[in-house]
């Protein structure tokens, strides 16, 4: 092998390796928010929610799997119980996918658990 072979080889490695990096991020967020929307049929979800860091208000649209722990007053439920108004516990992953650009990079939000609470009046 020539002297050069081997460099090359680890630098193009390097190179893949940062860009793949870079193309997948994933990370777990828990927030507090307000279901806006809900679409069983789809198993997506849209809440709101109060950005800590400066108050202001945003929205999330979001992917809720079969295998997502769906409690309501600690109970298990299904999407379809979840109603807009509700106030909810999410814990969710967020992977950001997208092309070489970081500019042009797409959030996909991926429910892992949602938690209701509601009052016993607003249960019936």
């Amino acid at each position: 092998m020539k002297r050069w072979a081997l460099p090359t080889v680890i630098v193009a490695g390097l190179g893949i390796a940062s860009f793949i990096g870079r193309s997948t991020t994933r990370a777990v967020h828990e927030v507090d928010g307000t279901v806006v929307s809900i679409d069983p049929s789809k198993r997506t979800a849209k809440l709101e929610v109060i950005d800590p860091a400066n108050g202001a208000t945003r929205r999330f649209d979001g992917v809720v799997p079969e295998m997502c722990t769906i409690t309501v007053n600690g109970n298990p439920a299904a999407l379809a119980e979840l109603r807009p108004g509700d106030i909810v516990h999410v814990r969710a992953r967020s992977d950001r996918r997208g092309s070489r650009s970081d500019n042009d990079r797409q959030s996909v939000i991926t429910a892992e658990e949602i938690h209701v609470k509601r009052s016993d009046r607003e249960s019936r």
